[in-house]
């Protein structure tokens, strides 16, 4: 009973726990040799079990005769050797089949240290060791019938040996890769290229792939909606497709970078390969040893154990080996390990202790998912779920009685967390249709602003600030994902696109009008200031007046451009306007003096016209003397005023005479003055003297 109960906890150890993403082979259910699973391994000592075999049934002959000593020791050599036998002939037909399918075997679950093996109690008779066999061989039929049932359920896969380099991705990998995707959605080129070179630089290797991917699939998918237009607009200008290639700047720069990611990359995938080949080296070494102890004539013992325990443990902490040798590697170990606990006839007491190191593994992982399920869903923590899968998976087995409870617990924790996972996705769901609606007003705000017209740098100027404002909003709506969430950014970018197209077009014309009427004002201070060098200030006023008339004609310029011109304008017009006021001034200068100057002449022929009047006025009385005595003391008194008027007239003429003499004198000096002024007098060699010009009366 002891050996059938072993084998069917074995059974149920193998169906429990398997090996770094494999299950165990059917041909270590049924008990084939190793060098039928790997040539490399020989099983030389072929014939003993049927030498065991045929011992028990000799001893059984003589049990009677026998002393209780001697058929203990018979019984104890008789059982292993028994159920070695047995297992090698359990199923033979299926075992090769059996062994294509199934994955690796799993390293054995540690156990702390080995119990002294038990004592068989003697066997009375013949008939009791035939009856012992048989169950025996019962049971070992039944551990292969279970192990087989267990292959045939499991995949044989050994996912953990080797990374998988194409653009897929698991659930988790594919939810960090779009938070990624969303992140640098709203990047520009330059930014995304930049993160690229800080992945390369800074994010460990084994980390770098999924960022780097996402990082390269938002560029593509950019690049390729780029080379698109530029086709239909290359096509549509009468281009051949065949002669079309595109160009892109960032292009060139990116791929140099994951041209260096994939380099290194490369590296680090054939340091890997390096590292589990040697690993290969090392696990068909301790391959070796293993066999030495599950071949082995003597039964285990502790010591042998203990041996047996640290060549597992550097099993376990050696790590993976390639792909293509782990089916064969991990099949050949979990046939040599089944064979060593096939010959270590562990006590119940081992066996209890195994367990309840598995035990307290299990109940640990329990506490740790049981911990998860308190934490909100997250990437992090499905990470965290999986690690805790996979570590369960590696645990020994348990008793039967702990199986099924510890097993529902972390069940029922894990399916809490599936439940929170499916809940925050249909949450994000329910948030991202609630953004794509505030998105789709900001898109539609955006495509309002992309129909702008206007002349008025107002009208530009509060529109900018609107798309700056949608730019924001479109930022703090947060991130959305889906092809509806694609679809509205692609029209938000080319509804902006539109805008500031047309908004800088406007101010392009804007600044070409200033540069325009910046030119005409200039022309006109060119003008203005040629003017200072007229002699003819008349004409210059005349032609400043109009200068000024054409600068309120010219086109608008701002203040900053404008006050500039300006100045300069109105100090080459108060130039010509100095310059006449100064000529006027001296006019009046002038006028005067002259009015100063012929004061005396004024007054001299006002007293010369009063004198002839007075004359003539005393001459015209006198003919009413005409038929007078002259003798007459009235007609000559009217005489004698007449000859004083006449004297007086004389006088007054004189004097005028003698003023405008003066006058004409001093007028002759000045011109004389001035021409000596203007013409400095030259001496020739004809004259010897000086040259001037005669003075002409005026």
């Amino acid at each position: 009973m002891a050996d059938q109960n072993k084998a069917m906890n074995d059974s149920d150890m193998q169906s429990q726990a398997q090996p770094e993403g494999a299950v165990p082979s059917q041909t270590q259910a049924q008990g084939v040799d190793a060098s039928e699973v790997n040539p490399s391994i020989t099983d030389k000592p072929a014939e003993k079990p049927t030498a065991k075999k045929a011992a028990p049934a000799k001893k059984a002959a003589t049990a009677k005769k026998a002393a209780p000593a001697k058929k203990a020791a018979t019984a104890k050599k008789a059982a292993p050797a028994k159920k070695a036998a047995t297992a090698k002939k359990a199923a033979p037909a299926k075992k090769a089949a059996t062994a294509k399918k199934a994955a690796p075997a799993e390293e054995v679950a540690p156990v702390e240290e080995v119990a002294p093996v038990e004592e068989v109690a003697p066997i009375e008779d013949a008939a009791a060791v035939k009856k012992a066999a048989a169950v025996k061989k019962a049971a070992a039929v039944k551990k292969a019938a279970a192990v087989e049932a267990s292959a045939t359920d499991a995949t044989a896969t050994d996912a953990t040996a080797t990374e998988d380099e194409s653009d897929e991705h698991s659930d988790d990998e594919q939810s960090e890769h779009d938070d990624h995707k969303a992140d640098y959605g709203n990047k520009t080129d330059e930014e995304l290229i930049d993160e690229a070179k800080r992945i390369l630089t800074e994010v460990a290797i084994d980390q770098a792939r999924v960022p780097m991917l996402a990082v390269r699939n938002v560029l593509t998918e950019r690049w390729d909606k780029l080379k698109q237009q530029a086709l239909e607009a290359f096509v549509k200008d009468g281009g051949n497709v065949i002669d079309f290639r595109f160009e892109h700047a960032e292009m060139e720069r990116f791929y140099e970078t994951f041209k260096a990611f994939k380099s290194k990359r490369s590296a680090y995938r054939k340091e890997q390969d390096k590292v589990m080949t040697d690993n290969l080296t090392t696990k068909q070494g301790l391959l070796a040893e293993v066999k030495v102890l599950a071949e082995s004539p003597d039964l285990p013992t502790a010591a042998t154990y203990k041996d047996f325990k640290v060549i597992n443990d550097r099993w376990t902490a050696t790590g993976h080996v390639p792909s293509a040798d782990a089916r064969d590697l991990y099949a050949t170990y979990r046939f040599l390990v089944d064979r060593f606990y096939d010959n270590l006839r562990l006590s119940q007491e081992l066996r209890e202790l195994d367990y309840k190191h598995n035990k307290g593994i299990k109940e640990q992982l329990i506490a740790d998912i049981q911990a998860l399920v308190e934490q909100k869903w997250s990437a992090q923590v499905g990470l965290s779920l999986q690690k805790l899968h996979e570590s369960w998976k590696e645990a020994g087995p348990v008793s039967k009685d702990d199986k099924e409870v510890l097993w529902e617990l972390f069940k029922a924790a894990s399916n809490t967390l599936h439940g929170k996972r499916r809940e925050s996705h249909n949450l994000a769901k329910a948030e991202n249709k609630n953004r794509l609606v505030a998105k789709q007003v900001i898109v539609e705000a955006m495509d309002a602003l992309a129909q702008l017209e206007g002349n008025d740098h107002s009208i530009w100027q509060k529109g900018t600030n609107e798309a700056k404002a949608n730019r924001e909003a479109m930022s703090q709506a947060g991130r959305t994902f889906g092809g509806e969430s694609d679809a509205l950014w692609d029209r938000f970018k080319q509804s902006e696109k539109a805008f500031f197209k047309a908004r800088n077009q406007f101010y392009k014309d804007r600044k070409n009008a200033f540069k325009q009427a910046i030119d005409e004002k200039q022309a006109l201070i060119v003008k203005a200031k040629a003017l200072a060098e007229l002699e003819d200030q008349n004409q210059a006023m005349k032609e400043v007046r109009e200068l000024q008339a054409q600068w309120k004609d010219t086109g608008f310029v701002p203040r900053k451009m404008s006050d500039a011109a300006w100045n300069e304008f109105k100090t080459a017009c108060d130039v010509i306007y100095q310059s006449m006021r100064k000529t006027q001034k001296q006019d009046r200068v002038n006028y005067k003096a002259d009015q100063k100057k012929h004061a005396g002449v004024r007054d001299s022929k006002s007293a010369l016209e009063a004198a002839r009047r007075e004359l003539t006025k005393l001459e015209n009385n006198m003919g009413f003397f005409q038929f007078a005595n002259p003798d007459s003391p009235i007609v000559k008194d009217a005489l004698k005023k007449v000859d004083q008027a006449r004297a007086k007239v004389e006088k007054a003429d004189k004097v005028l005479r003698e003023e405008r003499k003066i006058i004409r004198e001093a007028e002759k000096k000045a011109e004389a003055a001035a021409t000596a002024a203007e013409v400095p007098a030259t001496p020739t060699a004809e004259t010897g003297g000086d040259s001037q010009e005669p003075a002409t009366e005026s």
